[in-house]
């Protein structure tokens, strides 16, 4: 009677884990799912960045929410949208620094879990007017097989604030994020491609009639 009380219990708590993980799945799913539809509604670089940005913000146990841009051929970070406790910052562009280069050559999550890690990274550096982080996650976003740009949560106040799903998570979100960019890149490249053809076939127009005479 103990032994079958105790097999009941164990599959009780089972079950239990194992819809707690569906629920869990159902809300992460449905939050790529709406990050996703507005993506493909939208063609801005800077409003990808803006509607990202503001997702993450509401999503996650993060003080602060960073994407940014690396310029390879300067070696220059360019900061696209960075917010912490609700504020908007505007950084300059700054030369890549240790993190970002390992993020660069290495295109792999680099998850930083304590203050002691950040140190090690950071030092004392940090964007003006900001904290320096408890812990933090910055997961790159590639296109073909270079690293073009990153999303980072950071979290000023306590350590070892995310955990496995949240990463999961944000790495989706930044997959989403990359090929809408990509979609956005291609149809400005596009759009300037049949704005110099035209600016051509007009010049050539006039040619031709200044032939004709």
């Amino acid at each position: 009677m103990v032994k079958d009380a105790l097999r009941i219990a164990e599959l009780e708590k089972l079950l239990a884990e194992r819809t707690a993980e569906l629920i869990q799945q159902g809300e992460e799913l449905a939050v790529i799912n709406s990050v996703q539809e507005a993506l493909v509604k939208e063609m801005d670089m800077q409003a990808i960045y803006d509607l990202v940005g503001n997702k993450i913000q509401e999503l996650f146990d993060a003080q602060a929410v960073i994407i940014s841009t690396f310029d390879h051929e300067n070696g220059l970070e360019q900061f696209q949208y960075t917010i912490e406790d609700g504020e908007r910052f505007y950084p300059e562009s700054r030369p890549i620094n240790k993190l970002r280069k390992h993020l660069i050559e290495n295109k792999q999550k680099i998850l930083i879990n304590t203050a002691a890690e950040a140190q090690e990274w950071f030092g004392k550096e940090v964007v003006p007017g900001t904290k320096l982080m408890q812990s933090g996650v910055f997961v790159p976003l590639i296109t073909g097989d270079i690293v073009t740009s990153y999303v980072s949560l950071q979290n000023v106040e306590k350590e070892h604030a995310f955990a496995d799903s949240e990463v999961r998570l944000l790495e989706t979100l930044a997959n989403s994020m990359s090929t809408a960019l990509q979609n956005a890149r291609l149809l400005k490249e596009t759009e300037q491609r049949t704005a110099e053809l035209a600016v051509i076939n007009s010049v050539q127009e006039g040619l031709a009639k200044e032939l004709d005479i």
